[in-house]
């Protein structure tokens, strides 16, 4: 069945002409949490997470995955280029305060584009400072923890094995589109 005009640009053009996962979810195959642990891996734990209590609040940087949040209208606050944040940060300056003030509005989540940086196109490349400026809040600072990404980063165990695991700091093996914290 032709679907659409089909250019030969390389040999993955056939490929890419159907989109497998939503085949698969269509022809019964995957379930819809199939489906998204396809695209975003290791996903479905931080979307049980993120759905168990309606009235927690989510402050999110640049992504879609909200998409998937029940009432994600009323409990998620959006700051995709990041200038709530910057202005918390100048007015408070202390990591451990930042967080205070962050649960203090009730926000218990914190969901990230781990790529937001990549769009900023500007030569001052403001917005890729401001992320560095946030990731580097996010991994240095008490009270927040990582529940979920799908970076996958190449660690030497203590027999000097590599093997592979979840993470955001380390050797990146594979870059991830997201990442989930909890604000405890």
């Amino acid at each position: 069945v032709r679907t659409s005009n089909i250019y030969v640009v390389d040999n993955m053009t056939g490929k890419r002409l159907f989109d497998e996962p939503i085949v698969q979810y269509q022809t019964g195959e995957f379930s819809a949490e199939e489906v998204f642990e396809k695209y975003l891996p290791n996903v479905n734990s931080a979307l049980k997470e993120l759905n168990k209590n309606e009235k927690d609040l989510i402050y999110r940087v640049g992504t879609s995955l909200p998409f998937f949040i029940d009432k994600n209208d009323e409990r998620v606050f959006s700051d995709n280029l990041l200038g709530f944040f910057m202005n918390i940060v100048q007015k408070y300056q202390v990591n451990e305060t930042i967080v205070e003030v962050l649960k203090a509005n009730d926000f218990k989540y914190i969901v990230v584009n781990l790529n937001l940086a990549s769009i900023d196109k500007t030569p001052e490349k403001s917005l890729e400072r401001k992320f560095i400026t946030f990731m580097t809040f996010l991994q240095n600072t008490e009270g927040i923890q990582l529940i979920a990404t799908d970076r996958i980063l190449q660690v030497d165990d203590e027999n000097n094995n590599l093997r592979y695991q979840y993470g955001i700091e380390g050797q990146i093996h594979t870059p991830g589109t997201y990442a989930v914290y909890q604000i405890q």
